[in-house]
């Protein structure tokens, strides 16, 4: 389901849209899998600041949290299953809850369902 890459000498993974909607049911329609990726290069603050940057720009659109949140999720699958790294797939783990708890605070009931409905 992952697709890699070498982006300016750096190796990146991307979700591979097809596979992924074959595999899960759902097509990914966002960048957000693979801006997390060169974040990954750059450490934990440039994956932080990227949350951050997200929370801020997209926070209030529930179609797009929601994929972000989503991406979050497959990427601490992605260390867990394919990378074997534990810090990375802890830290991708924490920021999926923090997203979650994030949707559960800030988005009304239409939101919350929309929400609930694919990630959960």
């Amino acid at each position: 389901m992952f697709a890699r890459y070498i982006m300016f000498g750096k190796e990146v993974f991307d979700i591979n849209r097809d596979e992924c909607e074959a595999e899960t049911g759902y097509r990914p329609f966002t960048t957000f899998f693979m801006d997390l990726s060169i974040a990954d290069n750059y450490g934990k603050a440039a994956i932080l600041e990227t949350y951050d940057r997200v929370v801020k720009e997209w926070g209030h659109n529930v179609k797009y949290f929601t994929e972000f949140a989503l991406m979050l999720s497959m990427k601490a699958v992605f260390y867990y299953d394919v990378r074997k790294n534990m810090e990375l797939n802890g830290l991708y783990a924490d920021l999926y809850d923090k997203a979650r708890d994030f949707a559960y605070e800030n988005f009304d009931e239409n939101g919350r369902r929309y929400f609930y409905e694919h990630t959960d």
